[in-house]
């Protein structure tokens, strides 16, 4: 091609280009635009609309009195459109004659101003809503590295396990880190692993309980929650972390002291709406919940293999039962006879074994006591345990008092998951609690997982 070598050499300065996206500046503007782009369309078709329409009313205003100069309305609509850039190539340049056509002139020459101060009011306004939402999240993130310092490792008294703390009080976060409260919801809204509970919701409502807002933290690595796979026969579930409090801190740790699998779910799609994977309605009801199901199934795929759902019990939205562990595996209320054959356990002698050892060393050690399907029912198909392959899956509903506000929750929890070891996963090696009994550097904030 007949192109001088400079011409090329020129095409150069395009790379310049390039520095764009590394400025700031750059980059405030495109997300501006972007962020006005559906209210500057509007007001540009708008702005074509009302001038088409003066155009044409121009057109027949002005074709009596200058026929061959206005001898089509294209002429007219050119030279209003033409008017809105200053006609520089002058190939508009057939100006109205009469009165009407010249108070149309006046209104288009408004236009022309228009056209370009209501895109730069747009643009100016959003220059401001981005920078102020750069600073919202630049606070946000500071912020979030305060919730995070909060839940620093705390050493269990009875245990010496090293562990995240179950919840942190709003009250101590204010006091502590010098945070309002719009800044701590600010915060948890922006991070992924963060959420506010009012703990009344863990007491029975006869209690009369008080308002008590806590922070949560939670382990997150799947687009559902969290799910660890430690090549183990047990998995514990935990269905309703979201909407339960504290329920997924004592989960996680059974799991944790056992060696077992664990699978939890922890976020909400619709917060309006919030789904239960405990009694499925519908499997499609949530995009996560057969990716849930997904992961239980493959964890738990033998027929010498148990899943363990995990869920609270006596909070303000039942009454509070003489029993504080209530084991559900599939039957009516009341029946605690191993004969319905809606059961949802195979291997029944080792359940029982585990039923009979659990709820004695939980009595003994703690003066918690248990029973089996006694206050509650279990025959529904919308049962999680239903939905799955697994043959041997039951359910602990757990008391608040004992998941929430008992001292003693970690030592309650290490002896359900050797009690479980002990009768279901008997020869697997013992647990790797390295993390957990020793301080990790660098990692003594949060969930490690």
């Amino acid at each position: 091609m007949p192109v001088p070598y400079v011409a090329l050499k020129a095409l150069r300065i395009a790379r310049l280009m390039r520095v764009f996206r590394y400025l700031k500046a750059f980059n405030v503007l495109s997300r501006a635009m972007r962020a006005k782009k559906d209210e500057m369309w509007v007001s540009i078709q708008f702005l074509t609309i009302i001038t088409l329409i003066l155009s044409f009313i121009l057109f027949f205003v002005e074709h009596e009195a200058q026929p061959d100069v206005y001898n089509n309305g294209w002429t007219s609509v050119l030279w209003a459109f033409a008017q809105y850039i200053g006609d520089p190539g002058g190939f508009a340049d057939t100006p109205p004659i009469t009165i009407t056509g010249r108070i149309i002139a006046c209104i288009i020459g408004v236009l022309g101003i228009a056209i370009f101060a209501v895109p730069a009011g747009l643009i100016g306004s959003a220059f401001s809503e981005v920078m102020e939402k750069d600073e919202k999240a630049e606070k946000d993130i500071a912020n979030i590295a305060k919730l995070t310092a909060a839940f620093r490792h705390i050493q269990d008294r009875y245990t010496k396990y090293i562990t995240v703390p179950r919840y942190v009080s709003v009250t101590d976060i204010q006091a502590k880190y010098r945070l309002a409260v719009p800044q701590i919801c600010n915060a948890v809204n922006a991070s992924r692993n963060f959420r506010v509970r009012n703990l009344a919701s863990t007491q029975p409502i006869d209690s009369k309980p008080i308002d008590k807002l806590v922070i949560e933290t939670f382990p997150l690595n799947t687009s559902y929650g969290c799910c660890i796979d430690r090549g183990s026969k047990v998995t514990i579930v935990a269905t309703s972390n979201y909407a339960e409090a504290a329920t997924g801190t004592f989960a996680y740790y059974l799991a944790k002291i056992g060696g077992f699998n664990y699978v939890s779910k922890e976020v909400e799609l619709d917060m309006l709406n919030p789904v239960t994977f405990y009694n499925i309605t519908d499997e499609h009801a949530d995009a996560n919940l057969p990716i849930f199901l997904g992961d239980i199934n493959r964890l738990a795929n033998g027929d010498d293999h148990w899943v363990i759902f995990i869920i609270g019990a006596s909070g303000n939205a039942e009454p509070e039962y003489p029993t504080h562990f209530h084991y559900i595996i599939g039957k009516a209320k009341g029946d605690e006879t191993y004969d319905d054959p809606r059961i949802t356990i195979k291997d029944i002698s080792s359940f029982d074994s585990l039923y009979k050892d659990m709820t004695a060393a939980i009595e003994q050690q703690f003066g918690l006591h248990s029973d089996c399907q006694k206050y509650h029912t279990c025959t529904s198909p919308k049962n999680i345990a239903r939905h799955i392959s697994c043959k041997n899956a039951f359910t602990i509903r757990i008391a608040w008092s004992a998941l929430c506000w008992d001292y003693r929750y970690l030592q309650i929890a290490q002896t359900m998951a050797n009690s479980i070891r002990q009768h279901l996963a008997l020869n697997e090696p013992e647990p790797d609690l390295s993390d957990i009994l020793t301080r990790q550097q660098g990692r003594d904030c949060g969930y490690n997982e």
